[in-house]
């Protein structure tokens, strides 16, 4: 009785494992498709602050 116990316990276990690592290299494949935010919103950022730049150089008027 208890070896059946422990012998499920240890098959959950097992299933558990399997399902993190599914989801961890499917976080990964998430991750490596898209782009992270942390550095494209800096670009955002760069690029915005850089057309003003021209603007105020050129004398166009910033938004």
């Amino acid at each position: 009785m208890f070896a059946n116990l422990e012998l499920q316990i240890a098959l959950a276990q097992q299933h558990t494992e399997a399902l993190r690592a599914e989801a961890r290299q499917e976080g990964r494949a998430r991750a490596a498709r898209t782009p992270s935010t942390g550095l494209h919103l800096p670009l955002i950022w760069l690029r915005r602050f850089s057309l003003r730049l021209n603007r105020k150089n050129t004398g166009w008027k910033p938004l």
